[in-house]
């Protein structure tokens, strides 16, 4: 579960997908539950690594989804 929308660290999403990369094979399901109000967005400043199979990321589950896009993501980090 993603609980902040810092770049790395315990509740971000970087975390949630390293955790989801670690665990057994099988699906895994990537929620959201930032405190306040959206709507949000996480400043990726690092690689988030490879999507798994299996990984769903759902920002829907965002209390206060009303439709829109309640979480943004955006990724400033530099290419080799």
């Amino acid at each position: 579960m993603v609980t902040n929308t810092l770049s790395s660290g315990p509740g971000s999403l970087s975390d949630a997908l390293s955790v989801a990369a670690t665990n057994a094979a099988g699906d895994d399901f990537i929620s959201f539950a930032i405190p306040g109000s959206p709507p949000f967005t996480i400043s990726v400043t690092n690689s988030l690594g490879t999507l798994e199979p299996g990984v769903s990321i759902d920002a829907t589950t965002q209390p206060g989804f009303t439709g829109s896009p309640p979480v943004k993501i955006t990724h400033s980090c530099a290419r080799p």
